[in-house]
This record gives structure tokens, C-alpha cells and sequence, in this order.
């Protein structure tokens, strides 16, 4: 009756919204159905067809089967490894420049010298040169330098005693112009501050002395070429005070350093440059300025003796006598200076005297045939 009329108006009215709604169902009833791959909170990977009860995961490709765990998940099927290796290294930074921070503070030293992992951690950056990541280099660099006072190898595995150190030399001996750090800072300057602070433990001098020889012979020659007075004089003091370190632990090195670098006349030239320096402010200061501020000559005195020193040492190799009698003049006004300091004298007087009694016995056994 009237209600049919009603319905079958309405029916009619919408007819074609009807029909352009009923097909646009048909076409997404005849699209074909994706299989997705989803990991489950429980690591199980299932697939998972549209209408069917879904689950709680996380989808990690599409049009795929083959069950694959996310820790292993190549990140070129979703095209953002450059993204992703940003996003890590990005993260990474962060933390070794906070790790960085913590390392200035006072009393951080000993706990982050002590902590196994740390310094483990540590090794691993420095060993990691195919892929060098600068700021994290650094970062870490910096770390050991201010903790390197502090870190006693001898109580770490020897994995991470192993990576430290030979990293240390190699980056020591390598001096690459390729990797800069934050201005005035390089890799190789940093690597000679971090060994001359470990230095100071013997413990850790005895380690060094066990890395490949082949490397330390290598390290001598180039400590002994940055005691050039056109070095920068921080890095002059660094060589001097390693090659004091190892000299007094290893006759082996000690010989290396006298017969086969050019340490001993520019050791010499050192001690010269700062009894020069000495004469002049004690003209122009007077000797009691000179008495309470011996840096002002230009370098500690603590270094100043730890050079003449190395003399002494190097002087006990027998074979080294000719070397020092060809310098005996040089000797002989650095003995007598009025401005010297005492200790050095000292040092300066028994470098003489044992080179100068290892060179008469061997002229004795030259004039005698023996």
C-alpha cells in the first residue's frame, strides 16, 4: 500500500549512489589479498591474511614468507640502511661525547681506568680502523687521555690490554694526515699523550714493552725525530719522557735508541736549547726568578732532568761511547754551566764518565790486538 509506494521511491531516488557505492565493493572484492610476515611479541613469525584474526607484532616485509628474526633483519628490503647507520652513529655520538664529559670529572678517573667493559669497549674503537667513525675516535682518545693516569692495565683481560695498546702504537707510528680531529688535535698526538700517561705505572710499561717489536723499533724512530726543535714543544716532552720509560725497562730499545735514531745529539741539542733559555732570563729576571718558576727557561725541570737522564742510561750501552766522545766539547760546557740545574749536571757528569771509560777500553783492546 503507502508504505510500499514510499520504499520503492526512496528505492528509485538513490539508485545511482547505490550502484556507484555496490561497485566500488566489487572492485575491492576482487583485488587479490597480501600476504604480510609479522613478528609476535613471543619472536614467532606468522602470516597474516586480511579477515582473519589479527595478532600483536610488528609487520617487517611484505610479499614475504620466509621467516626472519628482526635482530638478523637486512635492513635493504625496507631501503633505510644510510637512514638507519645515521640514526646509530648519530646515537653513538652522543654517548661517547657524554662518556667524554664524565671523564673531565674529578673522580671519575679511577672508576672509568678500573671498569672492565669501558676500557674494553674502548679497544674496540681504537681497533676499528676500516671504519673509522672520527668523532666517536676521539671522543674515546680523549676518555683515555684524561683516565690514563689512573688505568692500570695490568688488571684488565688481556684482550683488552692487547687491543689498547697496539692500537695506541700503531696510531703512534702511523701519523695519517687522513684523520683530523677537533683543532690542534690528531690521532697521533693523542696516542703519544695516552702512552706517556700509562707510562707512569710500571705495570703498564712492561705490557707496552710485550707488543710486536717490529712496532716499537718503529715508535723509536719517530719519537726520536720529534724531539726537533721545530716540534711543538708539548710533544718534545711526551718523546722524551716514553723513551726515558721504555729505556730504563728495555736494553734492547735502549740501544735501538742510541745506535740506530738520532736521539743522543738531539737530546743534547735539548738540554742546550733550555741552558740558553736559562742564561737569558737569569740576564734579564736574575737567578731567583729562575729558582721559583723554573718553567719559565721553557720546560719543566722535571723533564729537563728525565732528558739528561736518558743520556745516562743510553751511555751504559757500550757501543754508544763513540757517539757520545764525538759530542764530549757539548758535554763538557752543559757540566760546567753556572745556570744548570744540579741533577742534571750530575747526569751529565756520568754520561761522561761512562762513555768516555767504555771508549778507552776499547782503544786499549784496538792497541793491544785483543
Amino acid at each position: 500500500g503507502e508504505d510500499e509506494d514510499i520504499v520503492t521511491g526512496f528505492i528509485n531516488e538513490k539508485s545511482d549512489d547505490l550502484l556507484g557505492e555496490t561497485d566500488e565493493r566489487v572492485v575491492l572484492m576482487h583485488r587479490s589479498v597480501v600476504k604480510v610476515t609479522l613478528v609476535q611479541d613471543s619472536n614467532e613469525v606468522t602470516e597474516w591474511i586480511e579477515g582473519e584474526e589479527s595478532c600483536v607484532g610488528h609487520i617487517v616485509s611484505y610479499g614475504e614468507t620466509k621467516p626472519r628474526d628482526m635482530v638478523d633483519m637486512k635492513c635493504e628490503s625496507l631501503n633505510i640502511v644510510g637512514e638507519v647507520e645515521e640514526m646509530v652513529l648519530s646515537k653513538l655520538s652522543v654517548v661517547t661525547n657524554i662518556l667524554r664529559n664524565l671523564s673531565y670529572v674529578a673522580g671519575n678517573e679511577k672508576v672509568m681506568g678500573s671498569h672492565t667493559d669501558f676500557l674494553s669497549q674502548c679497544g674496540k674503537v681504537l681497533t676499528s680502523t676500516d671504519n673509522v667513525n672520527i668523532s666517536e675516535l676521539e671522543d674515546v682518545m680523549v676518555c683515555l687521555a684524561n683516565i690514563g693516569l689512573y688505568t692500570d692495565l695490568s688488571t684488565q683481560p688481556s684482550k683488552v690490554v692487547w687491543d689498547i695498546l697496539t692500537s695506541l702504537v700503531n696510531w703512534a707510528v702511523s701519523d695519517t694526515p687522513q684523520y683530523t680531529f677537533t683543532l690542534p688535535l690528531t690521532p697521533h698526538k693523542m696516542s703519544l699523550e695516552i702512552i706517556c700517561k700509562l707510562c707512569l705505572h710500571q705495570a703498564n710499561i712492561d705490557l707496552l714493552l710485550a707488543t710486536p717489536r717490529d712496532r716499537l723499533d718503529n715508535l723509536c724512530q719517530v719519537l726520536s725525530k720529534k724531539l726537533y726543535k721545530s716540534e711543538d714543544l708539548a710533544i718534545r716532552e711526551m718523546s722524551i719522557s716514553i723513551m726515558f720509560y721504555i729505556s730504563t725497562s728495555s736494553s734492547a730499545l735502549s740501544l735501538t735508541l742510541s745506535l740506530h735514531t738520532p736521539t743522543i745529539p738531539l737530546l743534547i741539542s735539548f738540554i742546550e736549547q733550555v741552558e740558553e733559555a736559562a742564561q737569558h732570563v737569569a740576564r734579564h729576571q736574575g737567578v731567583a726568578a729562575l729558582r721559583n718558576n723554573p718553567s719559565i727557561m721553557g720546560t719543566s725541570l722535571a723533564t729537563l732532568r728525565r732528558a739528561a737522564s736518558l743520556l745516562a742510561i743510553l751511555a751504559k750501552q757500550p757501543s754508544s761511547s763513540k757517539i757520545f766522545m764525538s759530542e764530549e766539547h757539548r758535554l763538557v760546557n752543559l757540566a760546567m754551566s753556572q745556570i744548570v740545574d744540579q741533577d742534571v749536571a750530575r747526569s751529565i757528569c756520568e754520561v761522561m764518565f761512562l762513555a768516555s771509560k767504555e771508549y778507552e777500553a776499547g782503544r786499549r783492546l784496538v792497541k793491544w790486538g785483543w
